[in-house]
């Protein structure tokens, strides 16, 4: 039955994403301390794209954990026209890690070959790229605006920036589709169940 083997394939391949992910998660982010190397690779790559704006580390062990606001990147720019800086708050285990991780877990978990698996490996972290220039210009624009004294709450980007859930899911999803549908074979999918159900 087709209803059958979509419903398999949709619980291996949630099963092999959620199996990917906790690894991550679980094991290799706290022993390999990636929190604080993506912290510092994320203000370093902001600083080498935006050089005249401040990236200030307020990194702090187990910053997840910490009660309050788990913010380890200030940023720090100068409001044109005012003789004073803006600070803005950048999370990088919201805005770079999880989304990053959960975009390595579903392209594995993608039914296609390890050629194509990492073909749109590359594909998504240079989208990924794009993504984080777009962030960290998007950052530096709210920082200016509300520091002149902008309305947050008529900024698209400070609504947005004030949640995680786009962030860690549904960005890395839209990413997801785009780079692993040409890889998917529908027609092969469809032409298996066809036979089966002949037979």
């Amino acid at each position: 039955m087709m209803s059958d083997k979509i419903t398999r394939a949709v619980l291996i391949f949630t099963g092999i994403a959620l199996g990917i992910y906790f690894l991550f998660t679980m094991l290799l982010i706290p022993q390999l301390h990636l929190e604080k190397s993506v912290s510092d690779m994320t203000r370093g790559f902001a600083g080498t794209i935006y050089p005249k704006v401040k990236w200030v580390s307020n990194y702090r062990p187990n910053q997840h954990q910490v009660s309050g606001p788990d913010i380890d990147v200030k940023v720090i720019t100068n409001v044109k026209g005012r003789n004073y800086e803006g600070v803005g708050k950048l999370t990088s285990r919201t805005k770079v890690l999880v989304p990053f991780i959960v975009l390595i877990s579903l392209i594995f978990a993608t039914p296609i070959s390890w050629k194509n698996k990492l073909i749109a490996l590359g594909l998504g972290t240079l989208i990924f790229i794009i993504y984080l220039i777009l962030l960290f210009s998007w950052t530096i624009g709210y920082v200016e605006k509300v520091t002149a004294g902008a309305d947050i709450t008529k900024l698209w980007f400070g609504q947005v920036f004030n949640t995680n859930i786009g962030f860690m899911t549904i960005l890395p999803t839209i990413i997801w589709l785009l780079v692993t549908l040409w890889a998917v074979d529908f027609n092969k999918f469809l032409a298996d169940d066809t036979a089966a159900s002949l037979s």
